[in-house]
């Protein structure tokens, strides 16, 4: 089939170049706001990756902070020594709290470098025994 001036092919095929045209030239203005959208979206992101960064730097900067206070508050806290028994201070008579090595603290009597044990603090325990108990 040959294509002549006047031929309703030649107008078909000048239409789709024209509808081509039509397409592509639509199709840049479609794009260019997407385009400008992405743009948008490119410099949201990069700006919140910003604040990211920052906020970052300043819980760094805050935990540091935090660090040397309580380091500060460690180094300052007075921990309390207990005696390990009652020898260590011979001289010492009354109610001591002691600490023997891997146990925990408690209060006792204690009257020239030994533990008596004759009453209990709090009066719950009799502790009166006969001589065939001991």
């Amino acid at each position: 089939m040959q294509i002549t001036n006047g031929s309703p092919w030649k107008l078909v095929l000048v239409s789709n170049m024209i509808f081509g045209a039509n397409i592509a030239f639509v199709e840049t203005i479609d794009s260019c706001p997407k385009r400008e959208q992405m743009l948008c979206k490119k410099r949201d992101i990069t700006s919140l990756s910003d604040e990211l960064k920052q906020e970052m730097v300043d819980i760094k900067e805050t935990m540091n902070e935090l660090k040397k206070e309580i380091q500060g508050l460690k180094n300052s806290m007075q921990v309390p020594q207990f005696h390990r028994d009652c020898s260590e201070n011979t001289s010492f008579t009354g109610v001591r709290t002691i600490q023997p090595q891997g146990q925990n603290a408690f209060r006792v009597y204690c009257s020239g470098g030994c533990v008596y044990m004759a009453r209990r603090f709090d009066g719950s325990v009799d502790f009166y025994r006969g001589w065939t108990e001991y």
